[in-house]
């Protein structure tokens, strides 16, 4: 099915393994372990797009998405860059199919828009500066 996402689609477990290799044996997540750049680089291993936080109450984070996911598809639609990412949310309504990588594993998880009323931008700027993810100026 084209712009699915299949196996042979998946990154080098040698690569993989690399990165993961100054893990601590205990179990943690991404974001007590890696640091931002790696993230950004295993998210380019797996052809998606690392997770940098979700607004409290949002879908997402009552799925249990949160910072250092690696989104790998939307609805079945690989997401290796914003545009996709876009594009792929728009194929439905009413929730979506979010696959994401944490801690080497695959995961399918299932959002639902039901019950929520999305932030406005007011608050959407208050947690990207609480994650100090504000745009600086030039």
């Amino acid at each position: 099915m084209p712009g699915s996402v299949n196996s042979r689609d998946r990154p080098d477990k040698t690569k993989l393994s690399q990165l993961w290799s100054a893990r601590p044996t205990r179990r943690a997540t991404f974001a007590s372990v890696l640091d931002p750049r790696t993230i950004q680089r295993l998210a380019k291993l797996y052809g998606g797009l690392p997770l940098l936080g979700c607004l409290p109450g949002s879908p997402a984070a009552r799925a249990g998405l949160r910072w250092g996911d690696i989104v790998i598809a939307i609805n079945g639609a690989p997401t290796p860059d914003v545009d996709s990412y876009v594009e792929a949310k728009g194929l439905r309504e009413g929730g979506m199919t979010v696959v994401i990588a944490r801690d080497g594993t695959e995961l399918h998880i299932e959002l639902d828009y039901a019950d929520w009323e999305p932030a406005t931008v007011e608050d959407a700027v208050h947690e990207l500066e609480r994650l100090r993810l504000k745009p600086t100026e030039s």
